[in-house]
Formats: C-alpha cells, structure tokens, sequence
C-alpha cells in the first residue's frame, strides 16, 4: 500500500506542476491516472504496523496538502474560463447588434 500512495503522491505533485505550468491538459491526463490508482489503493488493506500507519500517515497529509493548492488553481482556472466564455458571448452580442 506504501508503495502505491508513494506513485500517487508523485502522481499529484506532477499534477500540481502541469497545473502550475499552464498545462492543463496534462493536468487531466495526469488526473485521471491518479483516479485509476486510486480505486487500487482503496482495495488495500490497511496495515496493523504502527510504523507503516505513521507513513501512511504522512504521505496521505503530504498529499492533501498538494491536492488543496490544486483546488486552488482548478477554481482560478474555472473563473478565466467563465470570464473568456463571458467576454465571448458579449462581443457576439456587440457583433449581432452592429450588423442588424
């Protein structure tokens, strides 16, 4: 189980670079293969050891962390797009009225 969280954490902080690059369509490439490794590691068992609940510990909040900076940048990314999408219908609309 270690071993998959440690791919998904790396997973994440490659996504939280794309994201932090512009690259938002490795970003989603890199997204859904985090999703895939995710439902492996949820068929895992947990362990009984106290040590490797500790790393599992740390990795998991190492992981939130990042995953709260990409909620970050996913909603600036979702408020340029709806304002591109905004300024695009009203220079339609400008456009439209010009021509009538």
């Amino acid at each position: 189980m270690i071993d998959l969280l440690n791919e998904f954490s790396k997973l994440t902080d490659s996504t939280l670079a794309a994201s932090e690059n512009g690259d938002w369509d490795a970003a989603e490439n890199l997204q859904s293969k985090r999703e895939l490794l995710m439902k492996q590691i949820l068929k895992q068992k947990l362990p009984e050891d106290p040590i490797q609940s500790q790393q599992i510990a740390d990795i998991s909040s190492h992981i939130q962390a990042v995953d709260h900076k990409l909620s970050i940048l996913a909603n600036c990314r979702k408020d340029e797009l709806l304002s591109e999408i905004k300024q695009t219908n009203k220079s339609k609309k400008m456009n439209q009225a010009y021509n009538q």
